[in-house]
């Protein structure tokens, strides 16, 4: 009796796991995340950042990824506030955002 029980107990955990591999290719692809980095007042520096995000945007679908940028320190100027840059890329990150520093 306890034989019986055991392989229905394998035959449940195939299937559970069969559904779940069938789940897993059938769900959509997750959105692609990207954090900026400007920390410095070169206008050029701001522009390629600007430039970075357009063409990411370009290569993977605008409403497939979400992009931002973080500016602090000397960047501060070109694009905006946040009480403290490097956390904010940190919590990016663990977000799931890639960093880049142009």
């Amino acid at each position: 009796m306890k034989r019986k029980s055991f392989l229905q107990g394998t035959v449940l955990a195939l299937a559970v796991s069969l559904g779940s591999v069938a789940t897993a290719q059938t769900a959509p692809a997750a959105r692609s995340r990207l954090v900026l980095q400007v920390s410095d007042a070169d206008p050029a520096k701001g522009a390629l950042a600007l430039n970075n995000a357009k063409n990411v945007q370009q290569e993977l679908g605008a409403g497939k990824v979400d992009i931002e940028i973080v500016a602090y320190g000397h960047g501060i100027g070109m694009l905006g506030y946040a009480p403290s840059g490097v956390v904010e890329i940190m919590s990016r990150q663990s977000d799931g955002y890639a960093y880049v520093r142009p």
